[in-house]
């Protein structure tokens, strides 16, 4: 298959935070249509979903989606979207801070570590400062879920880490010495910008703190899809126009 890139030539200034949930997206009232989350998919699968429409698709995509060469995979073009369906259902019941209940570091089982993280070795049987923080949306104060909460010590080294549940809690759970040695506090989600804090040695045992996350780099709109040399010409034209 010929090499492909996506535009989107008129952003939409709409809040995706502010709209209705819908199957395989957020319904925009401004539209009356359903705006498709095209924002964890791949290649392959953005490509079979807008080649499989019979209409123009509204979308929500990363800004690293578009305005370059993509192409489908040869081995897989046509996507088994019921295996990624299965998977996310597999996810959701194997890890469970996914239903709410905190994921910290223990010596056999940690999310965390499992994501790529360097972990520091806890006894069953030390005790723990519990501290929540609630993760929201700057724009709208809606609860995130899912957010990646991380503790880091001086150089890097991982202490402790939640994912927050629906209500957008994430529990931390730190020994009395890691608490002594926590600097950094790490907050990232995939739609929003990553956020990374100084250690507050104000932050207390069975207290909660709201921290806000900025919306990600997304581009939501009309999507079209135009060969790689069309769309470098168009390219070229535009940059010709904005020098004029």
């Amino acid at each position: 298959m010929k090499a492909k890139q996506l535009q989107i030539p008129n952003p939409c200034s709409e809040n995706w935070t502010l709209m209705d949930k819908s199957p395989g997206g957020k319904y925009c009232r401004t539209c009356s249509q359903v705006v498709k989350d095209f924002s964890r998919m791949t290649d392959t699968q953005i490509l079979y979903v807008l080649s499989s429409a019979d209409t123009k698709i509204c979308g929500q995509f990363r800004k690293d989606q578009l305005n370059r060469s993509i192409t489908m995979d040869r081995n897989r073009r046509v996507p088994d979207l019921l295996a990624v369906v299965l998977g996310m259902t597999v996810l959701l019941s194997a890890y469970p801070a996914y239903s709410g209940v905190p994921v910290y570091e223990t010596p056999e089982i940690s999310l965390i570590s499992m994501l790529g993280e360097d972990t520091t070795k806890v006894e069953d049987n030390d005790e723990y400062i519990e501290i929540e923080f609630e993760i929201v949306s700057k724009d709208s104060h809606e609860p995130i879920p899912f957010a990646k909460v991380i503790v880091k010590g001086k150089f890097g080294e991982f202490y402790a880490g939640a994912l927050t549940d629906s209500d957008g809690i994430g529990l931390l759970k730190l020994t009395t010495d890691q608490l002594d040695l926590a600097m950094i506090l790490e907050i990232s989600s995939l739609d929003f910008e990553n956020k990374v804090l100084n250690w507050n040695r104000d932050w207390h045992h069975k207290k909660r703190y709201q921290i806000e996350l900025e919306d990600g780099l997304m581009l939501m709109g009309d999507v079209y899809i135009l060969p790689e040399k069309k769309a470098k010409r168009k390219q070229k034209r535009e940059a010709r126009k904005q020098k004029l």
